[in-house]
């Protein structure tokens, strides 16, 4: 029981966040659940992913709300709404099959993916992850971060068509963090004034890549 405001813990569970949707009402076993409908599929997704029990992958194409993805998750399918995905610091994330193509709207100023700290993320068969505005990169790797990435998968990834934003990295007065690729077939690119894995403006972190 308890509460889940925009950005606040839920339950008193510090890993559980939220960042659409109004208050979620206390519930007790007398009165039943009081939370709203629109929140439902987000609140179990959300426990699940931060207490590590969800055995099943996380199909995109059934997410409604922006979602903070927790360590070992496995995200697959089409992302078919405008929603925000994002890794949470420290977490290693696996994608399969994963298609993200963002739209290019002033609505929805985010990356394809969005680093909030470290992560890793490990790829498994074909990947494309495009940015949602013009401005943000395929996948974000904020500054003083590192972003790992292995498996032997194929990521295809960059910002939106003519965009001012890397594939991999940082996007216009974004700077990115550290990168590191172990293993993968990575295809990334770039528009305008930015590299394919790296920066646009502003200081980008290290770029090591061993396999």
């Amino acid at each position: 029981t308890g509460k889940a405001l925009n950005g606040k813990p839920y339950a008193g569970n510090p890993h559980v966040r939220f960042d659409e949707g109004e208050v979620v009402p206390t519930a007790t076993s007398r009165r039943g659940s009081l939370l709203y409908k629109r929140m439902i599929a987000t609140i179990t997704a959300a426990v699940g992913i931060a207490m590590g029990v969800l055995a099943d992958p996380i199909d995109l194409a059934k997410l409604e709300y922006s979602t903070r993805m927790g360590d070992g998750i496995v995200l697959t399918g089409t992302l078919k709404k405008n929603v925000q995905i994002s890794i949470m610091d420290g977490a290693t994330v696996t994608l399969r099959d994963v298609t993200i193509h963002g739209v290019n709207d002033g609505k929805y100023k985010w990356a394809g993916i969005t680093c909030e700290g470290d992560a890793t993320l490990v790829l498994e068969g074909g990947n494309a992850v495009i940015g949602f505005h013009e401005d943000y990169p395929g996948v974000y790797v904020p500054p003083g971060k590192t972003l790992t990435i292995k498996g032997w998968g194929t990521l295809s990834t960059g910002p939106c068509a003519g965009g001012f934003a890397a594939g991999i990295g940082g996007g216009w007065n974004l700077p990115c963090g550290n990168i590191v690729i172990d293993s993968g077939n990575i295809y990334a690119q770039a528009f305008s004034c930015a590299a394919g894995i790296g920066g646009v403006t502003g200081v980008s972190g290290d770029i090591t890549i061993n396999g």
